[in-house]
Protein backbone atom coordinates (compact mmCIF):
# COMPACT_ATOMS: atom_id res chain seq x y z
CA UNK A 1 0.00 0.00 0.00
CA UNK A 2 1.02 4.06 -0.32
CA UNK A 3 1.98 5.20 2.47
CA UNK A 4 -0.06 7.56 3.85
CA UNK A 5 0.92 11.20 2.61
CA UNK A 6 2.50 11.26 -1.06
CA UNK A 7 4.83 14.04 -1.87
CA UNK A 8 5.19 16.17 -4.73
CA UNK A 9 8.27 16.31 -6.69
CA UNK A 10 7.39 19.82 -8.19
CA UNK A 11 11.05 20.59 -9.15
CA UNK A 12 11.64 17.15 -11.19
CA UNK A 13 8.02 17.51 -12.69
CA UNK A 14 6.75 21.01 -12.75
CA UNK A 15 3.30 22.24 -13.87
CA UNK A 16 4.59 22.80 -16.98
CA UNK A 17 5.70 19.43 -18.02
CA UNK A 18 2.46 18.03 -16.67
CA UNK A 19 0.96 20.48 -19.35
CA UNK A 20 2.94 19.48 -22.27
CA UNK A 21 2.61 15.54 -21.38
CA UNK A 22 -1.13 16.34 -21.82
CA UNK A 23 -1.26 18.06 -24.59
CA UNK A 24 0.55 15.56 -26.53
CA UNK A 25 -2.38 12.77 -25.56
CA UNK A 26 -4.74 15.51 -26.76
CA UNK A 27 -2.87 15.94 -29.97
CA UNK A 28 -4.00 11.93 -30.86
CA UNK A 29 -7.63 12.79 -30.28
CA UNK A 30 -8.32 13.01 -34.06
CA UNK A 31 -6.48 10.06 -34.66
CA UNK A 32 -9.14 8.37 -32.67
CA UNK A 33 -11.96 10.16 -33.36
CA UNK A 34 -12.46 11.03 -29.83
CA UNK A 35 -13.76 14.74 -27.73
CA UNK A 36 -11.92 13.71 -24.62
CA UNK A 37 -9.62 10.91 -22.74
CA UNK A 38 -10.26 9.61 -19.40
CA UNK A 39 -7.44 8.91 -17.70
CA UNK A 40 -8.03 6.62 -15.12
CA UNK A 41 -5.66 4.98 -12.08
CA UNK A 42 -6.46 3.49 -8.68
CA UNK A 43 -4.33 2.53 -5.29
CA UNK A 44 -2.67 -0.38 -6.93
CA UNK A 45 -1.97 0.70 -10.82
CA UNK A 46 -1.93 4.46 -11.79
CA UNK A 47 0.99 4.01 -14.43
CA UNK A 48 -1.38 6.28 -16.72
CA UNK A 49 -2.18 8.55 -14.66
CA UNK A 50 0.73 9.67 -12.96
CA UNK A 51 2.50 10.34 -16.02
CA UNK A 52 0.03 12.74 -17.31
CA UNK A 53 -1.51 14.47 -13.92
CA UNK A 54 0.94 13.26 -11.02
CA UNK A 55 -1.36 11.68 -9.32
CA UNK A 56 -0.98 8.26 -7.84
CA UNK A 57 -3.78 7.72 -5.70
CA UNK A 58 -2.74 6.55 -1.39
CA UNK A 59 -6.46 4.97 -1.38
CA UNK A 60 -9.32 4.56 -3.82
CA UNK A 61 -9.06 5.52 -7.47
CA UNK A 62 -9.47 9.05 -9.38
CA UNK A 63 -9.63 10.16 -12.88
CA UNK A 64 -8.50 12.88 -15.55
CA UNK A 65 -10.75 14.39 -18.17
CA UNK A 66 -8.76 15.83 -20.47
CA UNK A 67 -9.53 17.86 -23.69
CA UNK A 68 -8.39 18.76 -26.75
CA UNK A 69 -6.94 22.11 -25.56
CA UNK A 70 -4.90 19.67 -23.04
CA UNK A 71 -6.66 21.20 -20.51
CA UNK A 72 -8.20 18.24 -17.49
CA UNK A 73 -10.63 18.30 -14.48
CA UNK A 74 -10.79 15.57 -11.79
CA UNK A 75 -13.35 13.31 -10.67
CA UNK A 76 -11.81 10.83 -7.81
CA UNK A 77 -13.11 8.06 -6.03
CA UNK A 78 -11.49 9.51 -2.95
CA UNK A 79 -13.82 11.94 -0.97
CA UNK A 80 -13.97 15.65 -0.95
CA UNK A 81 -11.69 15.86 2.53
CA UNK A 82 -8.52 15.27 0.34
CA UNK A 83 -8.83 17.59 -2.45
CA UNK A 84 -6.58 19.92 -1.30
CA UNK A 85 -3.84 17.21 -1.67
CA UNK A 86 -5.10 16.02 -5.07
CA UNK A 87 -5.13 19.30 -6.35
CA UNK A 88 -1.30 20.19 -4.59
CA UNK A 89 -0.03 16.84 -6.46
CA UNK A 90 -1.86 17.76 -9.97
CA UNK A 91 -0.88 21.72 -9.69
CA UNK A 92 -4.84 21.95 -10.25
CA UNK A 93 -7.13 24.69 -8.83
CA UNK A 94 -9.01 22.84 -5.99
CA UNK A 95 -11.87 24.14 -7.88
CA UNK A 96 -11.35 21.51 -10.59
CA UNK A 97 -11.55 18.73 -8.46
CA UNK A 98 -14.79 16.82 -7.47
CA UNK A 99 -14.21 14.16 -4.89
CA UNK A 100 -17.33 12.26 -5.40
CA UNK A 101 -16.67 8.69 -2.90
CA UNK A 102 -18.81 5.91 -3.89
CA UNK A 103 -20.46 7.74 -6.50
CA UNK A 104 -17.45 8.51 -8.74
CA UNK A 105 -19.08 7.04 -11.76
CA UNK A 106 -22.53 9.33 -11.36
CA UNK A 107 -19.98 12.51 -11.04
CA UNK A 108 -17.73 11.32 -14.13
CA UNK A 109 -21.34 11.08 -16.59
CA UNK A 110 -22.31 13.92 -14.54
CA UNK A 111 -19.18 16.17 -15.69
CA UNK A 112 -19.11 14.67 -19.33
CA UNK A 113 -22.96 15.65 -19.90
CA UNK A 114 -21.91 19.59 -18.62
CA UNK A 115 -19.39 19.62 -21.20
CA UNK A 116 -19.81 17.04 -24.31
CA UNK A 117 -22.53 16.56 -26.76
CA UNK A 118 -24.57 13.34 -25.78
CA UNK A 119 -22.89 10.39 -28.33
CA UNK A 120 -19.47 12.37 -28.15
CA UNK A 121 -16.29 9.57 -28.13
CA UNK A 122 -14.23 9.67 -25.54
CA UNK A 123 -10.57 7.84 -24.82
CA UNK A 124 -10.20 5.63 -22.41
CA UNK A 125 -6.70 5.40 -21.37
CA UNK A 126 -5.45 2.80 -18.33
CA UNK A 127 -4.26 -0.74 -18.43
CA UNK A 128 -7.23 -1.53 -15.58
CA UNK A 129 -10.02 0.77 -16.69
CA UNK A 130 -13.17 -0.40 -14.41
CA UNK A 131 -15.58 -2.20 -16.36
CA UNK A 132 -18.13 -0.58 -14.44
CA UNK A 133 -16.99 2.54 -15.03
CA UNK A 134 -16.83 2.46 -19.13
CA UNK A 135 -20.62 0.30 -18.99
CA UNK A 136 -21.55 3.80 -17.04
CA UNK A 137 -20.23 5.88 -19.37
CA UNK A 138 -22.05 4.32 -22.17
CA UNK A 139 -24.95 4.34 -20.26
CA UNK A 140 -24.72 7.71 -20.05
CA UNK A 141 -24.64 8.04 -23.58
CA UNK A 142 -21.02 8.07 -24.55
CA UNK A 143 -18.63 5.50 -26.83
CA UNK A 144 -15.66 4.61 -25.20
CA UNK A 145 -12.67 4.26 -27.13
CA UNK A 146 -9.63 2.77 -26.24
CA UNK A 147 -6.25 5.22 -25.94
CA UNK A 148 -4.10 3.47 -23.57
CA UNK A 149 -1.67 1.93 -26.18
CA UNK A 150 -1.32 5.79 -27.40
CA UNK A 151 -0.45 7.11 -23.44
CA UNK A 152 1.99 4.66 -23.39
CA UNK A 153 3.74 5.14 -26.07
CA UNK A 154 3.99 8.75 -24.93
CA UNK A 155 5.15 7.97 -21.57
CA UNK A 156 7.59 4.83 -22.82
CA UNK A 157 9.69 8.02 -24.57
CA UNK A 158 11.12 8.71 -21.01
CA UNK A 159 11.00 12.79 -20.62
CA UNK A 160 13.73 14.15 -18.54
CA UNK A 161 11.26 14.33 -15.53
CA UNK A 162 10.75 10.55 -15.88
CA UNK A 163 14.60 10.16 -16.29
CA UNK A 164 15.47 12.55 -13.06
CA UNK A 165 13.20 10.66 -11.13
CA UNK A 166 13.85 7.27 -11.32
CA UNK A 167 17.59 8.16 -11.49
CA UNK A 168 17.03 9.88 -7.74
CA UNK A 169 15.10 6.68 -6.91
CA UNK A 170 17.46 3.97 -7.97
CA UNK A 171 20.21 5.40 -5.82
CA UNK A 172 18.11 5.65 -2.78
CA UNK A 173 16.73 2.00 -3.32
CA UNK A 174 19.95 0.65 -4.55
CA UNK A 175 21.58 1.47 -0.71
CA UNK A 176 17.90 0.64 1.37
CA UNK A 177 18.24 -2.70 -0.50
CA UNK A 178 21.77 -3.57 -0.18
CA UNK A 179 22.44 -2.43 3.60
CA UNK A 180 19.17 -4.73 4.38
CA UNK A 181 20.39 -7.55 2.46
CA UNK A 182 23.73 -7.47 3.90
CA UNK A 183 24.24 -11.55 5.59
CA UNK A 184 20.85 -12.62 4.68
CA UNK A 185 22.59 -15.92 4.39
CA UNK A 186 23.68 -16.64 7.61
CA UNK A 187 22.19 -13.83 10.22
CA UNK A 188 19.18 -16.20 11.09
CA UNK A 189 16.15 -14.37 10.13
CA UNK A 190 13.76 -15.27 8.84
CA UNK A 191 12.32 -15.22 5.28
CA UNK A 192 9.44 -13.05 6.56
CA UNK A 193 11.82 -10.70 8.33
CA UNK A 194 14.44 -10.32 5.94
CA UNK A 195 11.57 -9.31 3.49
CA UNK A 196 10.52 -6.74 6.03
CA UNK A 197 13.65 -5.38 6.83
CA UNK A 198 14.16 -4.50 2.56
CA UNK A 199 10.74 -3.19 2.26
CA UNK A 200 11.42 -1.28 5.84
CA UNK A 201 14.84 0.22 4.90
CA UNK A 202 13.25 1.40 1.66
CA UNK A 203 10.05 2.93 2.81
CA UNK A 204 12.83 5.13 5.12
CA UNK A 205 14.53 6.18 2.16
CA UNK A 206 11.17 7.58 0.40
CA UNK A 207 9.92 4.57 -1.34
CA UNK A 208 5.75 5.20 -1.90
CA UNK A 209 4.89 2.12 -2.51
CA UNK A 210 6.42 -1.78 -2.43
CA UNK A 211 6.12 -5.16 -3.52
CA UNK A 212 8.32 -7.94 -2.13
CA UNK A 213 7.82 -11.70 -3.23
CA UNK A 214 10.23 -14.45 -2.31
CA UNK A 215 11.74 -16.90 -4.72
CA UNK A 216 12.32 -20.89 -4.38
CA UNK A 217 14.87 -23.02 -6.21
CA UNK A 218 12.53 -23.26 -8.88
CA UNK A 219 12.21 -19.95 -9.12
CA UNK A 220 8.55 -19.88 -8.39
CA UNK A 221 7.86 -16.67 -6.24
CA UNK A 222 5.07 -16.24 -3.38
CA UNK A 223 4.80 -14.10 -0.22
CA UNK A 224 7.76 -14.83 2.38
CA UNK A 225 7.03 -17.11 4.79
CA UNK A 226 7.59 -16.55 8.69
CA UNK A 227 10.37 -19.41 8.97
CA UNK A 228 14.43 -19.81 7.76
CA UNK A 229 15.26 -21.04 4.08
CA UNK A 230 16.97 -24.35 4.36
CA UNK A 231 19.21 -23.10 1.59
CA UNK A 232 19.75 -19.91 -0.98
CA UNK A 233 16.34 -17.97 -2.23
CA UNK A 234 15.97 -15.04 -4.09
CA UNK A 235 14.07 -11.87 -2.86
CA UNK A 236 12.14 -9.86 -6.05
CA UNK A 237 12.18 -5.97 -4.28
CA UNK A 238 9.29 -3.53 -7.09
CA UNK A 239 9.69 -0.19 -5.38
CA UNK A 240 7.72 3.03 -6.32
CA UNK A 241 9.63 6.24 -5.75
CA UNK A 242 7.36 9.74 -6.46
CA UNK A 243 5.24 7.85 -8.91
CA UNK A 244 8.26 5.82 -11.04
CA UNK A 245 8.55 2.29 -10.41
CA UNK A 246 12.29 0.31 -10.20
CA UNK A 247 12.92 -3.33 -9.63
CA UNK A 248 15.87 -4.98 -7.78
CA UNK A 249 16.02 -9.16 -7.63
CA UNK A 250 19.24 -10.75 -5.45
CA UNK A 251 19.66 -13.94 -4.30
CA UNK A 252 20.12 -14.29 -0.88
CA UNK A 253 23.65 -15.91 -1.49
CA UNK A 254 26.33 -13.67 -2.92
CA UNK A 255 27.96 -16.41 -4.79
CA UNK A 256 25.16 -17.11 -6.66
CA UNK A 257 24.19 -13.69 -7.68
CA UNK A 258 28.47 -13.30 -8.49
CA UNK A 259 27.42 -16.24 -11.24
CA UNK A 260 24.67 -14.11 -12.97
CA UNK A 261 26.86 -10.69 -12.52
CA UNK A 262 29.17 -11.74 -14.94
CA UNK A 263 26.45 -12.72 -17.50
CA UNK A 264 24.46 -9.28 -16.93
CA UNK A 265 27.90 -6.99 -17.05
CA UNK A 266 29.10 -8.80 -20.39
CA UNK A 267 25.89 -8.08 -22.16
CA UNK A 268 25.40 -4.58 -20.99
CA UNK A 269 28.84 -3.91 -22.37
CA UNK A 270 27.72 -4.96 -25.77
CA UNK A 271 23.86 -3.36 -25.33
CA UNK A 272 23.42 -0.31 -27.39
CA UNK A 273 20.02 1.58 -28.38
CA UNK A 274 18.50 0.56 -31.36
CA UNK A 275 16.54 -3.08 -31.73
CA UNK A 276 16.99 -6.08 -29.67
CA UNK A 277 15.48 -8.67 -29.08
CA UNK A 278 13.82 -8.80 -25.33
CA UNK A 279 14.65 -12.90 -24.34
CA UNK A 280 18.06 -14.28 -25.23
CA UNK A 281 20.43 -16.48 -24.00
CA UNK A 282 23.00 -18.90 -23.91
CA UNK A 283 23.47 -22.16 -22.64
CA UNK A 284 21.39 -22.42 -19.27
CA UNK A 285 21.55 -18.89 -18.82
CA UNK A 286 18.54 -16.28 -20.03
CA UNK A 287 18.36 -12.47 -20.24
CA UNK A 288 15.12 -10.54 -20.14
CA UNK A 289 15.07 -6.81 -21.19
CA UNK A 290 11.69 -4.58 -20.40
CA UNK A 291 11.63 -1.28 -21.87
CA UNK A 292 9.88 0.62 -18.66
CA UNK A 293 9.54 -0.90 -15.03
CA UNK A 294 5.74 -0.18 -14.34
CA UNK A 295 2.96 -1.20 -11.44
CA UNK A 296 2.38 -4.74 -12.92
CA UNK A 297 6.04 -5.73 -13.20
CA UNK A 298 6.03 -8.92 -11.15
CA UNK A 299 3.29 -9.82 -14.18
CA UNK A 300 6.00 -8.85 -16.97
CA UNK A 301 6.66 -11.62 -19.43
CA UNK A 302 9.46 -10.35 -22.19
CA UNK A 303 8.84 -11.05 -25.95
CA UNK A 304 9.44 -9.66 -29.02
CA UNK A 305 11.47 -7.16 -30.27
CA UNK A 306 12.18 -3.67 -28.30
CA UNK A 307 13.26 -0.45 -29.85
CA UNK A 308 15.69 1.41 -27.35
CA UNK A 309 16.27 4.77 -27.36
CA UNK A 310 19.94 6.51 -26.49
CA UNK A 311 19.00 7.37 -22.38
CA UNK A 312 16.46 5.01 -22.02
CA UNK A 313 16.09 3.48 -18.68
CA UNK A 314 15.34 -0.22 -18.66
CA UNK A 315 15.78 -3.40 -16.38
CA UNK A 316 17.74 -6.42 -17.10
CA UNK A 317 16.59 -9.51 -15.90
CA UNK A 318 19.12 -12.67 -15.75
CA UNK A 319 18.17 -16.07 -14.58
CA UNK A 320 18.81 -19.76 -14.48
CA UNK A 321 16.26 -22.12 -14.04
CA UNK A 322 18.47 -24.89 -13.57
CA UNK A 323 20.54 -23.26 -10.77
CA UNK A 324 18.01 -21.65 -9.03
CA UNK A 325 19.32 -18.23 -9.98
CA UNK A 326 17.83 -14.88 -11.11
CA UNK A 327 18.79 -11.55 -10.48
CA UNK A 328 17.19 -8.30 -11.78
CA UNK A 329 19.08 -4.15 -12.24
CA UNK A 330 18.48 -1.24 -13.63
CA UNK A 331 20.48 -0.01 -16.88
CA UNK A 332 20.68 3.29 -18.72
CA UNK A 333 21.47 2.65 -22.39
CA UNK A 334 24.26 4.61 -24.10
CA UNK A 335 26.11 4.82 -27.07
CA UNK A 336 29.28 3.38 -25.69
CA UNK A 337 27.37 0.53 -23.99
CA UNK A 338 24.99 0.39 -20.93
CA UNK A 339 25.49 1.65 -17.30
CA UNK A 340 24.38 -0.83 -14.50
CA UNK A 341 22.41 1.87 -11.95
CA UNK A 342 21.67 -0.66 -9.49
CA UNK A 343 25.45 -1.25 -8.36
CA UNK A 344 24.70 -3.56 -5.24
Amino acid sequence: MKRGFVERNSSLVPDELLVSRRKKLAEKFGAFGVEAAIVYGDVADADELHYFVNLAPYWGSATSIINRDGKQALVTGMTARVNFWVAMMSGMDKEDVTGAGPNVNKALVKYLREHFPEGASIGIVGDYFPADMLNALEAGGYKGVWMTAAAREISSAQDAGFRETLLEGIDLMSKAVSKALEGAKIDGRTMRIIAADAEYACRTAGAMDAVLLAGDAGLKFFKAPDNISPGAWTLFVLLQYLGEWLVITRNTDPALNREAFARRDAYLRELRPGKRTAVSGEEDWQIELCPMVRSDHAAYIAAGELNFAPGQIISIRVSNSEKGIMIEDMALLGESGSQLLTKI
